[in-house]
């Protein structure tokens, strides 16, 4: 049977320039050595030896840009026993995740050299290993052995040029005026980062295009995590090094199994056909006769079936097939149930278990739609034949420095991604091969994944070195991920095709393609994402990155008029809460906005033309709320937009649902795991049933749309009625929606309602729906925030009463219109909310389920943007 023995734990490390002499290194006593924890990274035992200040807060990541300019020897030592070391039994070092450049040394002798922190490394040390070892993994500086290589500031400003030139050709996205205004607030952006202390220093040209080239271009010649070069979502370059993942021992015997590989085939009503393809490996010289058994488990049943196994020797790849009567299928969890199951391997020979590999799985098919039966441009994805419209977000590592990301974080914003009614992330190109649990966690909750290798916004190199590296990197990830049912498409990369070669590359034409052909025919593969067909970005076909409001400056009622298939990513950036900002900002650099503000803003200065409706603000507190409705309200705008499009658009990914880093950015969730206002609104455009408003010039319609897979009935009320409550209009429907679908019930002429151009501002459209028992409901007001002439609403607790332990029923009621109620717990009560930032209509009530998280008193805080405070 296979043992494992973990070197996690405690290390020694030392750092020092690039160029000491490496026999001298390996010979110094680990007592010259400072300590170090693997997994980890070089910056988090800096921090933790207090070498280095915590470098998100403030511009503390300034005094430690030293950290990556240095090479690092880690070190652990470890002994095996006797009974370990047997003869017939093979031993190997396997490294998880290493980042990057690094020379792995065994007892001083170098056995393995990495270059891409994507893929796990193994060295069989069989013949290398003794009683008392010695481990030293060198890892060079990621700047300094590109250049070493041969990468100069040259060739990569030569790749970035391309690059460039590519990038003009979607200028017209934004306007050449709007594209120029660009530029100038980035040179007004660069100056204002410039420190008191810098004001004086003269940039020359060179030292612009060595900069320009450490810090963003060279990137494309390393197989590291790309945002970590510098990104607009982290501003800084963090360029961690470090062995990032697990490192173990596996003692095996001679014969193991490898991989394998569970392929859905064919689903019927009463049964499933599955196909196992199994790799078994002899080591040794000699041949055996071999005993396969299969335990195929779930909740309900499970099948057992033995194959022998005749001579095997060296490499052995098998196929085997298997039918599932009356299958459980596996379905996002907005239309069915992630049912999954377990597939057990026994490997024995004379009776005598080898080695046993456990993987789970889900049946389930998958389809990529880009054609109706009109020929109609689509992007509709089927899972078992059953169309799914997408709703959900992009996903970005939790943490630039990513052992800083743990299982209680993944499961805690997961879910958050499944309490918003999100059926879908997209995994970013610049980003990185998520640790298992999160996958694990995708399979379980039923949230689908759209999954970009990690390629993003460069000219990427295709010489025969890099491409080899590629190759073997796309076939690692592939193999590692492919058992997971959530994952339902490969996108070759972030933005390639788009920003630098709109007609393709080796890579995402040729090298990935081919992978998959041989080890993943399962799922669908688009090259690039845009994906459209003229030029990229195509907003008629494919999927659609749509920028023209925040880069372009549009308003964001701009949305309304995109005719994308799907759209992959579009977003509006926000502050997070001033006691966020207090986290990452000195408290006497809060506002006014100030270079503190910039070094960790995504885009600067943009969120001007977004704030034009909704006023600005004379303290930090009051901007970052503005900030924050902006973009709650103009992601739901857009989201409504294209969910009432159904299936003519099948699927909308805001950018983004996360942060690598405390920034002002376009996430719904801050990098503290804390909710901004767009979660909730965009929680609520997601509702399994939607009723919408939208506008024209001079009428209005309502919507209803329905993800229920059958026909959808209920009633509708509409009025149209001043804040204080009297109404001047009313209409009553009774709906019928069909499933899985949109629909308009009602235009509304302007001239249709009393007064309207005189009472605007002071009044609303309110629709509430009751179906199967349920409540939702919409509004919709003629005039921008900062016009709305709001009267006081007196809100109050008309019944808070515990449903269990956990749990507990909070009832509000007001008098007039309350707007945008804020439900904020205190620093020690930690909550999760059935909703937040909502409305109340005049002489109505509201109920919000309340889940205490935390062992503390429960302690809350209730107040709108018209209301006064109440508190429980």
């Amino acid at each position: 049977m296979r043992k494992i023995i973990s070197l996690n734990g405690k290390w020694k490390m030392k750092y020092f320039d690039s160029g000491e002499d490496v026999d001298k290194l390996l010979k110094d006593k680990s007592e010259n050595f400072i300590d170090a924890e693997v997994p980890g990274v070089n910056y988090l035992d800096l921090i933790r030896l207090n070498k280095i200040e915590e470098p998100f807060y403030g511009k503390n990541f300034k005094k430690s840009q030293w950290v990556y300019e240095k090479d690092w020897l880690y070190r652990k030592e470890f002994s095996l026993s006797e009974g370990l070391i047997i003869k017939g039994k093979k031993i190997i070092l396997k490294f998880e995740g290493m980042d990057t450049f690094a020379d792995i040394y065994l007892n001083k002798k170098k056995i393995l050299s990495t270059e891409d922190m994507f893929i796990p490394y193994e060295i069989n040390i069989t013949n290398l290993v003794e009683a008392f070892n010695i481990l030293d993994v060198y890892i060079h500086s990621p700047l300094k052995i590109l250049k070493m290589e041969g990468i100069s500031e040259l060739k990569g400003l030569l790749y970035g040029a391309h690059a460039f030139i590519g990038g003009c050709y979607n200028i017209w996205a934004m306007g050449i005026k709007e594209f120029i205004k660009a530029i100038k607030d980035q040179n007004k952006f660069e100056k204002l980062l410039i420190d008191e202390e810098e004001k004086d220093k003269k940039l020359t040209f060179k030292d612009f295009v060595k900069k320009f080239a450490d810090n963003f271009l060279i990137r494309v010649f390393a197989r590291k995590y790309q945002i970590s070069y510098g990104w607009d979502i982290c501003i800084p370059k963090f360029l961690p090094s470090g062995i990032y993942k697990d490192v173990e021992i596996h003692i095996s015997d001679n014969l193991t199994i490898k991989e394998s590989f569970i392929k859905t085939n064919k689903i019927k009503k009463e049964k499933a056909e599955i196909s196992v393809e199994a790799e078994i490996e002899n080591l040794s010289d000699k041949t055996f006769d071999a005993e396969l058994k299969f335990l195929i488990r779930n909740q309900d049943n499970e099948i057992i079936n033995t194959q022998n196994i005749k001579n095997l020797s060296g490499d052995n790849k098998f196929i085997f097939n298997f039918e599932i009567k009356g299958p459980n299928l596996w379905y996002p969890h907005t239309i069915g149930e992630p049912n999954l199951y377990e597939l057990e391997m026994q490997l024995k020979t004379s009776g005598e278990i080898f080695d046993v590999k456990k993987t789970s799985f889900g049946i389930r098919k998958v389809e990529l739609i880009k054609k109706d039966e009109y020929g109609n441009n689509v992007f509709i994805f089927k899972i078992n034949d059953k169309k799914i419209f997408v709703k959900g977000a992009n996903w970005v590592p939790l943490d630039i420095l990513m052992p800083r990301i743990t299982s209680e974080k993944y499961t805690e914003i997961l879910q958050m991604v499944k309490s918003a009614n999100m059926n879908m992330l997209r995994i970013h190109g610049g980003g990185i091969i998520e640790n298992d649990i999160f996958y694990d966690l995708c399979d379980k909750m039923g949230i689908m994944l759209w999954h970009d290798f990690m390629f993003a916004c460069g000219l990427y190199p295709d010489n025969k070195k890099f491409s080899t590296l590629v190759q073997e990197e796309t076939e690692q990830i592939v193999k590692k991920l492919r058992n997971h049912p959530s994952i339902i498409l490969w996108c070759g990369d972030n933005e390639n095709d788009m920003a630098c070669h709109k007609n393709g590359h080796p890579i995402n034409r040729k090298i990935i393609p081919e992978v998959l052909n041989k080890f993943d025919p399962t799922r669908p593969y688009i090259r690039s994402s845009p994906s459209g067909g003229k030029y990229p970005n195509d907003p008629s076909e494919g999927d659609r990155h749509n920028w023209t409001v925040w880069h372009g400056q549009k308003s964001y009622r701009t949305f309304a008029e995109d005719p994308t298939p799907f759209a992959s990513e579009f977003g509006l950036i926000a502050y997070p809460k001033e006691k966020i900002l207090k986290k990452f900002i000195p408290e006497d650099k809060l506002w006014p906005q100030n270079s503190y503000h910039l070094t960790h803003c995504s885009v600067p200065f943009k969120e001007k033309t977004m704030l034009e409706e909704y006023g600005d603000a004379d303290n930090i507190g009051d901007y970052t709320y503005l900030t924050q409705i902006a973009q709650g309200f103009g992601l739901k705008y857009a989201l409504e937009h294209y969910r009432r499009r159904k299936y003519k658009c099948a699927g909308s990914l805001v950018w983004q649902l996360n942060d690598v880093w405390p920034g002002i950015t376009w996430s719904l969730i801050d990098y503290y795991l804390n909710p901004k206002i767009s979660y909730y609104l965009v929680k609520k455009a997601f509702s399994p049933v939607l009723i919408s408003i939208s506008s024209e010039k001079d009428k209005v319609s309502l919507w209803v749309t329905s993800d229920e897979q059958k026909e959808l009935k209920g009633v509708i009320d509409v009025f149209y009625q001043d804040f204080k409550g009297e109404i001047y209009w009313k209409k009553n429907l009774n709906i019928s929606i069909e499933p899985d679908s949109s629909k308009k019930i009602l235009e509304i002429s302007f001239k249709d309602l009393p007064d309207f151009e005189k009472n605007k501002e002071r009044t609303f459209l309110f629709a509430k729906m009751n179906y199967n028992g349920k409540n939702i409901e919409n509004y919709y007001f003629f005039s921008c925030f900062k016009d709305i002439k709001l009267p006081p609403a007196k809100i109050s607790i008309k019944e808070f009463n515990s449903m269990n332990e956990n749990y507990y029923s909070l009832k509000l009621k007001t008098d007039n219109l309350a707007r945008i109620i804020e439900i904020e717990d205190s620093e020690d009560s930690e909550v999760n909310l059935s909703d937040n930032y909502f409305e109340i209509p005049p002489d109505g009530e509201k109920e919000i389920i309340v889940e205490k998280i935390t062992e503390l008193p429960l302690k809350l805080s209730i107040k709108g943007i018209n209301t006064n405070l109440v508190e429980v």
